[in-house]
């Protein structure tokens, strides 16, 4: 425990909002005990015990509850988190920590969190954590990652903005200009086991029946790997801000931390047909020979056959259409035969392959680094053949010795393959170029970054499926 937290403006205080939780509150209590002086809770209508444990624990100064209600139908995420912001300002808290009753913090996380608090975090920013998923025992996890935000200072009249599920929950009046990241891990339980996995899914579902807020949560159901790693003790010597660890890996010619290891790309190689029936309009051979050498050497890669992923849009007209193909305005990406692929890629980064795609020389190579930085997205300079809209936010020259951060949506790019499963995938029809779709990751939090000596080409014609 704590020793002599100050109960009147406690340091560090927990936001938890709950539901039939009883199974790991008492987990919870006992791990966040270790770094936070209070907790605030909500128990959102359980059917189970979790508001009296809630209620039991001395730990919780504030327990707000909703009406017992039977499903997740009609859960209101962003309005719990609501409340509970207004409800903790009566502690009058110095830094707010977000944390699910299904996550913790290890004790060497929890004490970093609270140095870090103390000496280094800065009341003007919110920081963001990397959420490990933990599978099938409570040592063992799966090395893909996913960004959130949760820490911040509190302040007089914060509110939050967002949609009812899925938001991140930090005030709106702390400009994503001040989202920083750090070194700091959570370790996430909701998909510990099979059972586990299934549950989660089925709240989901219920809670989003019309997939308003994700377009598919069969994400949620997917198998770990047969090897995972074992969980380790941060290093006391780690250093707390990710932009330091990209900083020493740069310098060092080296992968920062925990987030790159077993990174690797999958390549998403786009058919117009079904790939039983080759040779395979638009390719000159086989398609598992797209890569050109050397284009993936030293990559730890696969290459994902997507069936039927090409199609003429529904407006266009039959003039657009032609044997040679179509121009690439006229063209849809089948988004539901491509996320069949990416809940089944290995890979830690996606990369659409095509003929009417066309990369640099040591593109790939220079995209793994910036993914490795924590983009989710990763572009370069675009030309394109057919004159479709040009990539404003791209910096002016690609010949730039630095790349940039963007503030607009890229076009075509590069995905972490865990930032596209969070928002459900490629929608059912992906129109190019991709905006619509990179807009929705900047939505939830997620970069996108123009990498230096990266090139990416876009030409037409596109040979594409017709209906008989």
């Amino acid at each position: 425990m704590l020793a002599e937290p100050d109960v009147a403006s406690p340091l560090l205080t927990c936001l938890v909002p709950a539901r039939n939780a009883a199974q790991d509150l008492p987990g919870f209590l006992e791990s966040v005990a270790l770094f936070c002086d209070a907790v605030v809770a909500l128990d959102d209508g359980s059917t189970d015990n979790t508001a009296s444990l809630l209620a039991s624990s001395s730990l919780v100064r504030i327990l707000l509850a909703n009406p017992r209600r039977e499903t997740y139908h009609g859960w209101d995420d962003a309005a719990n988190r609501a409340r509970l912001l207004e409800a903790a300002s009566a502690l009058k808290p110095r830094w707010l920590l977000w944390l699910d009753a299904d996550e913790r913090l290890d004790p060497a996380e929890g004490q970093a969190l609270r140095q870090f608090i103390t000496a280094q975090a800065m009341a003007d920013s919110a920081y963001g954590f990397r959420v490990f998923p933990l599978r099938n025992d409570l040592e063992h996890y799966e090395e893909r990652c996913l960004w959130v935000y949760r820490l911040f200072h509190h302040a007089p009249g914060q509110i939050l903005e967002g949609r009812r599920l899925h938001l991140f929950p930090i005030p709106a009046q702390i400009p994503r200009s001040r989202w920083r990241r750090t070194t700091l891990r959570i370790q996430h339980l909701g998909g510990l086991t099979a059972a586990r996995r299934r549950s989660r899914y089925d709240k989901y579902r219920q809670a989003d029946p019309a997939c308003e807020f994700q377009t598919d949560y069969r994400a949620l159901l997917r198998d770990p790997p047969a090897a995972l790693p074992r969980w380790t003790p941060r290093s006391p010597h780690e250093p707390m801000l990710w932009e330091e660890v990209v900083a020493t890996a740069s310098s060092t010619g080296s992968a920062p931390g925990h987030a790159a290891r077993g990174l690797s790309i999958s390549f998403l190689v786009l058919l117009p047909g079904d790939a039983a029936e080759l040779p395979c309009p638009g390719f000159e051979g086989d398609p598992l020979e797209i890569l050109q050498p050397g284009d993936a050497d030293g990559l730890d890669h696969e290459l994902l056959l997507v069936d039927n992923a090409v199609s003429v849009l529904p407006e266009a007209t039959p003039p657009q259409a032609s044997p040679e193909g179509v121009g690439l305005e006229s063209v849809a990406l089948n988004g539901l035969a491509i996320n069949t692929r990416l809940v089944e890629a290995k890979g830690e980064i996606v990369c659409f392959l095509a003929p009417w795609l066309h990369y640099s020389p040591g593109a790939f190579r220079r995209m793994v680094e910036a993914h490795r930085r924590g983009f989710a997205m990763v572009t370069g300079a675009h030309h394109h053949a057919d004159q479709l809209s040009g990539d404003r936010s791209l910096p002016p020259s690609s010949g730039d010795s630095m790349g940039a951060v963007l503030g607009t949506p890229p076009d075509l790019c590069s995905w972490r393959r865990d930032a596209l499963l969070e928002i459900g995938g490629f929608p059912p029809m992906l129109r190019l170029p991709c905006r619509d779709l990179n807009a929705a990751l900047m939505a939830a939090g997620w970069q996108a970054y123009a990498a230096a000596g990266v090139q990416m080409d876009r030409s037409g014609p596109v040979t594409v499926s017709h209906p008989s």
